[in-house]
């Protein structure tokens, strides 16, 4: 810190060295309008027997809330505050121009840094919020910089090149080298000694954390979306597929997860060895401390009704929460005293830290328990995890091994078959099974692919679709053969099309404009106007799926809507059911069967 601090203010003496500062238009920073935060008797005191104390803010776009040693600073839409002491006194407060961007802000006992992308500078601040360095970033730098008050240099890339320039002097190192992917910086932790890199070459991008000083490759990790250090210590976030994981450990030690509840909000107290979350029922947002090291939920608190966090932080001693009120916009801070407000809690919330290679087999195996009950009810077959690798065909997948986001994909699975008649695909298949894997991701981005092998139809299905309107879409065109085999409604389905309408009978469409909008919209997309079994199959997955009203209010599609219900009643023998099938949904004309009065 003594170092740091030498630096900066050789920063101040050191005018003609380096980049100069710039003239600034920002607002002189004026005298602090609010002496004192604290709001000594709050509601939120009362119930929490004193855990939390009550500091409304004055910036009603509060969004960070950073410890700053002895201080906070608290940083909204254009403007910076740094608050102090017991009673949450203002000892100052600045204006900041238009274009800053707060998402690379660091924060330390030292000063403030951060990036004013409308003018591609950086800004330095003291302690008291007064300018006392603007740099002007190199033209060539792509993305934002990364700043680093611990080794007073900025980080940056030129796509190819990642390199440091001083704070001081104004000189600029390379860093690390890349000749083939294009390399941008996302963060820097373990007091700025790793950086945090995204490799991005085609559709491949890769997560790398290097060495500050050598650009060495220390290790490799997809999907870090942010990252807390404290000396060794670092709490992560990440998305591992669609599954949003808490990480935390030390950098030379076995990574481990938090687990609270699902539809928690994290975040790191590593100065207090902990972590916060934060969930949401009803009107009521419940804060849960837990000590890392023994996994266990040690506190407990409840923030007023119509509060929602924001952030929180730790300065050691307390946790600072910025929450805003949901019913006035108003953004307000509490300080939680974490020892008032003790839980006995035996659970353990913390556990390893599965990946790809080495996966969570139980939670797996009991994921596979609710495939065999699927399988068994709808009389089709199901893969997930390595099974699905069978299921491919010449597609290339990746399989999905969170049971998170598998349990979610099978829930919305179960819901999606549930409104279908029973054992519909079954039947669809001449009673036999279809085959429906479920996957991380089929080339490189697919939603759904639908084949056929040796007679039998294969669905894939990818976690980042939505999976009912996937398995609508792949069933459709098995669905459209049963049809054209068992029914003769389609023998002039071209009817149905404007005059003087063909087919491409390519995938190669340019399409005609006045056939998709409008008063003479005919088909659902561009797609459609391909081939007919295409402008059939869009009618079956988009009648199926919620909230798709407009697309068949026109007559043209309403006829054609009809025409698909009709014929797939006679194919699967239910011209006299007296029941209203999903895909029937939008038809401004029930065909339910009705029994002639006597």
């Amino acid at each position: 810190m003594k170092r740091i601090a030498i630096l900066l203010l050789a920063v101040l003496l050191l005018a003609g060295c380096g980049k100069r500062k710039q003239n600034s238009t920002e607002p002189t920073n004026t005298e602090p309008t609010v002496v004192e935060l604290y709001a000594p008797g709050s509601s939120a005191e009362k119930a929490s027997g004193g855990a939390l104390k009550c500091y409304p803010l004055p910036i009603t776009s509060a969004s960070m809330v950073y410890n700053m040693g002895v201080n906070l600073l608290i940083a909204g839409d254009k403007q910076l505050m740094v608050v102090s002491g017991e009673q949450g006194k203002v000892v100052a407060q600045k204006s900041v121009e238009a274009g800053t961007s707060f998402s690379r802000v660091v924060v330390s006992a030292t000063g403030v840094g951060y990036y004013l992308a409308a003018r591609r500078q950086v800004v330095i601040l003291n302690p008291q919020l007064q300018e006392v360095n603007r740099i002007t970033m190199p033209k060539d730098m792509v993305d934002m910089p990364v700043i680093s008050l611990t080794r007073s240099e900025i980080f940056y890339s030129n796509g190819k090149e990642i390199r440091a320039l001083h704070l001081i002097t104004g000189i600029t190192r390379l860093v690390r080298q890349q000749l083939v992917a294009t390399q941008t910086i996302q963060s820097a932790g373990f007091d700025d000694s790793v950086l945090l890199c995204q490799l991005t070459e085609g559709k491949t991008v890769i997560d790398q954390y290097i060495s500050s000083e050598t650009g060495q490759t220390l290790s490799e990790n997809n999907g870090i979306l942010d990252m807390q250090t404290l000396g060794d210590r670092f709490f992560l976030h990440q998305m591992d597929g669609q599954t949003l994981q808490s990480v935390f450990g030390s950098r030379d030690g076995q990574a481990q997860t938090l687990l609270p509840d699902l539809e928690a909000e994290t975040y790191g107290a590593l100065a207090m060895g902990g972590a916060v979350s934060s969930i949401k029922e009803g009107n009521i947002s419940t804060l849960s401390f837990y000590q890392l090291e023994t996994g266990k939920r040690t506190a407990q608190v409840a923030l007023p009704a119509n509060q929602s966090t924001r952030f929180a932080c730790s300065d050691g001693v307390y946790i600072w929460v910025l929450v805003n009120d949901d019913t006035t916009s108003d953004k307000i801070m509490y300080r939680w005293d974490v020892s008032r407000s003790a839980c006995a809690d035996e659970a353990v919330y913390t556990g390893p830290h599965y990946t790809l290679d080495n996966p969570n087999e139980a939670a797996l195996a009991a994921c596979n328990e609710r495939v065999v009950a699927i399988e068994n009810e709808q009389k089709i077959w199901l893969a997930i995890w390595k099974n699905a690798e069978k299921y491919a065909g010449i597609h290339t997948i990746v399989m999905e091994h969170q049971p998170q986001t598998l349990n979610k994909m099978l829930t919305d699975l179960e819901e999606a078959l549930s409104k279908l008649p029973y054992r519909f695909i079954y039947e669809t298949m001449n009673r036999k099974r279809m085959r429906i894997a479920l996957v991380r991701s089929i080339d490189d981005g697919e939603d759904y692919a639908q084949f056929w092998k040796d007679g039998t139809c294969y669905i894939l299905i990818a976690s980042t679709s939505d999976v009912a309107q996937s398995l609508y879409q792949g069933i459709a065109y098995a669905v459209d053969s049963f049809v054209i085999g068992n029914s003769r409604d389609y023998d002039n389905w071209s009817n149905l099309n404007p005059e003087g309408f063909a087919y491409t009978y390519s995938y190669d469409v340019s399409g005609d404009a006045q056939y998709l909008a409008g008063t003479n919209k005919a088909f659902a997309d561009l797609k459609s106007m391909s081939y007919p079994h295409e402008d059939r199959c869009s009618i079956f997955s988009n009648a199926m799926v919620e909230n798709n009203s407009a697309i068949f209010q026109l007559p043209a599609m309403q006829a054609k809507l009809k025409a698909v219900c009709m014929a797939i009643r006679e194919a699967y023998h239910l011209e006299q059911s007296t029941k209203t099938y999903a895909w029937e949904q939008y038809l401004t004309e029930s065909l339910a069967y009705v029994a002639p009065q006597p």
